[in-house]
């Protein structure tokens, strides 16, 4: 939406398009680092998983049980 706002108004076009080839490759870039990282750390969080299968259960409850105690607490009608 901003390069479209910016795009619209007396904004210099080649400083415009200098600019938001920038961001551009500065958006790519981040993303596609983060992706990756994330991925690897998802990679070694299934690895552990892997060796250690009683967890996943105790995460899985655990996390449930949070979820059950937020919405008893976020919906408890306030007098």
């Amino acid at each position: 939406m901003v390069p479209l706002t910016i795009g619209l108004t007396k904004y210099p076009q080649i400083k415009f398009h200098t600019l938001n080839t920038i961001s551009a490759f500065l958006w790519a870039l981040i993303l596609g680092v983060g992706s990756y990282l994330a991925g690897e750390l998802l990679m070694r969080i299934a690895a552990y998983f892997s060796d250690n299968t009683f967890m996943a259960p105790v995460i899985l409850f655990s996390i449930l049980g949070l979820i059950w105690f937020y919405f008893q607490k976020a919906t408890k009608k306030k007098r």
